[in-house]
């Protein structure tokens, strides 16, 4: 790995935490997201294969929050009631 791709890999980072910061407001989470991320992304690059259909994994890392945000409010109205 070479210098250039550790300053992208920074700024991947970078801008993936401070994404899932905004959304989660959880710090400690934003970190996790961010290095799932980062760690998808080297794989995916060091595989070498062009082959790989790519998805955005904040899409599918926020879709996930969402639904788990929402099952812990269903949750928590089955408490009131």
């Amino acid at each position: 790995m070479n210098k250039e791709q550790i300053e992208i890999l920074t700024m991947e980072y970078i801008y993936s935490y401070n994404k899932a910061l905004e959304e989660t407001k959880n710090p400690g989470f934003a970190t996790q997201v961010a290095m799932a991320i980062i760690l998808s992304l080297c794989s995916m690059r060091q595989s070498g294969n062009d082959n790989i259909k790519v998805v955005n994994p904040l899409e599918v890392i926020f879709a996930n929050i969402k639904r788990v945000q929402e099952e812990e409010n269903d949750g928590t109205e089955n408490e009131k009631n």
